[in-house]
């Protein structure tokens, strides 16, 4: 009696599979031991990845094709099963399903191979399987197996779904298979599709920096160079680059059909500036023709609206300045801007935040450069403190300076921060900076840091270092110029430009 009790709560399968025995979804490209559900022919496969700019009531629908396999043996076919599918969140079966779903089985013809899915074959069937009950998240199936198929190693379903909502996007759809009365044909019942749909962005615009590094030319701090190992100056220069594309891999439905250029209107941004003396435009350089930015009535905002036709990638912005102004060093910032669609093709939002905000290349004066230094005290982390002497300034003058902070909590992983200062010489051509404040220059917050230093002169200055802690003053032991050790000179010859302290 006890015997019959538990033959009745479980299915043979499942007594006899093993403790692994379980049933699964496997991929489209699939190892040996899984179904091909690549050789079913007339459905669409997931995962399908859906724009994230489509909304509206006219969201797509389409069909989703998945194969629900046995991993250690054989779906049952002596009874009638019952098959309960549950949409990913974000996702409806649409109402009022007509048809089976089922379309079909693969077949391990004489079971010789039960765990290698590869020379399984395909058979197609009509009309297997019938609606008992729906609802938008679940569809559950009867499904009668023809008793001809041979060792059944796994249902194949099309199932009609609709995107209902890319936002909730990111759960799984399940397949369990049970008996007719309700017992598991494997130990391990639910078969899980990770995340079948998902919503990308179709459409990408950005910004950034160019490949080379604009700066303000010496000797006037009129004009610019383009490249720093250039003699020649110029009145343009390009300070960043911009792309718009469309991702084919991204579909605006369910068969994968890309976001065309036509639905795209335009890209809005905005360049920002800090100081407008001698700027006369900026333009993006577009292939179907250069768009100058309007500029705001201080002139430092330029504001740009930029056509779409076709894919633009890494075309060049390009500053123009009069070539008579001091130009400030200064950063250059793009401002989030939008993708503005429409609905020439499928419903789709308005406007899109595309891109985010970036730095261009900044404008920074040409002079005299100095470092790396190691092993900086800030104002946060003063115990030893490094003091920087600097020689050939101009007499009784202010020289700016702009430091480039490395290592530090402002820059961490090898990243930088940029900070602008200005050090005053004596009437000998003297000034001094300590490590803790940088004439007040470096954030409070500042705890370590390197530093590489450039000053905004032409002047052939000279810079040495000195360590104070405690009101005892030492050489930094390999990084202050003419330090002596029984090598000799570390370094070897005084070549702060450029050289590493």
């Amino acid at each position: 009696m006890k015997i019959k009790s538990l033959l009745a709560a479980v299915s043979i399968t499942a007594l006899t599979a093993g403790a692994a025995s379980a049933t699964s979804i496997p991929p489209t490209a699939t190892p040996a031991t899984d179904v091909n559900i690549a050789l079913v022919p007339g459905i669409i496969s997931g995962p399908i990845v859906l724009a994230q700019e489509l909304e509206g009531s006219t969201l797509p629908a389409g069909s989703l094709g998945f194969a629900v396999q046995s991993d250690t043996g054989f779906i049952p076919t002596a009874n009638n099963l019952r098959v309960t599918l549950t949409a990913p969140p974000g996702t409806a079966f649409p109402g009022n399903l007509t048809g089976s779903i089922l379309i079909g089985a693969f077949e391990d013809a004489g079971g010789t191979t039960p765990a290698d899915g590869s020379d399984d074959t395909f058979a197609p069937l009509t009309s297997s399987a019938t609606i008992t009950t729906q609802s938008a998240s679940s569809v559950e199936l009867l499904v009668s197996l023809p008793t001809n198929l041979d060792n059944v190693s796994a249902l194949v379903f099309d199932a009609p779904l609709a995107l209902a909502d890319c936002a909730s996007l990111g759960g799984n759809l399940t397949a369990e298979i049970t008996t007719e009365a309700g017992n598991p044909i494997e130990q391990n019942n639910v078969a899980t599709f990770a995340n079948p749909i998902s919503c990308q962005m179709a459409f990408m615009a950005s910004i950034g920096p160019d490949l080379g590094d604009t700066s303000i030319a010496l000797p006037n701090y009129v004009d610019l160079r383009s490249n720093p190992t250039a003699g020649a100056t110029t009145i343009r220069s390009a300070i960043g680059l911009y792309s718009a594309e469309i991702d084919p891999a991204v579909g605006i439905d369910f068969a994968g059909s890309p976001l065309m250029p036509g639905y795209v209107d335009d890209v809005e941004l905005e360049i920002c500036f800090t100081d407008a003396t001698g700027i006369v435009s900026v333009e993006v350089q577009l292939a179907g023709g250069t768009v100058v930015g309007t500029p705001s009535a201080d002139g430092l905002t330029h504001s740009f609206t930029l056509p779409f036709t076709g894919n633009e990638t890494n075309v060049p912005v390009v500053l123009e300045v009069d070539g008579t102004s001091v130009l400030s060093s200064q950063p250059i910032i793009s401002k989030m801007g939008v993708a503005n669609f429409n609905d020439n093709g499928p419903d789709l939002v308005a406007t899109k935040a595309t891109p985010a905000d970036a730095s261009l290349d900044g404008l920074n004066r040409e002079g005299q450069t100095f470092g790396v230094f190691d092993w900086n005290s800030g104002p946060s982390g003063a115990q030893t403190i490094s003091v920087y002497r600097i020689t050939g300034l101009p007499p009784s003058q202010d020289t700016a300076f702009n430091a480039t902070l490395i290592n530090s909590n402002l820059a961490p992983f090898g990243q930088t921060a940029t900070v602008l200062g200005t050090v005053t010489a004596d009437a000998y051509g003297e000034g001094v900076l300590t490590s803790t404040s940088l004439n007040g220059a470096i954030p409070a917050n500042t705890v370590r840091y390197d530093l590489g230093i450039t000053f905004e002169t032409g002047n052939p200055i000279d810079i040495d270092r000195v360590l104070s802690r405690g009101g005892v003053v030492t050489s930094f032991g390999g990084g202050a110029n003419f330090d002596i050790n029984l090598a000799g000179n570390t370094p070897l010859t005084d070549i702060d430009n450029n050289g590493t302290e």
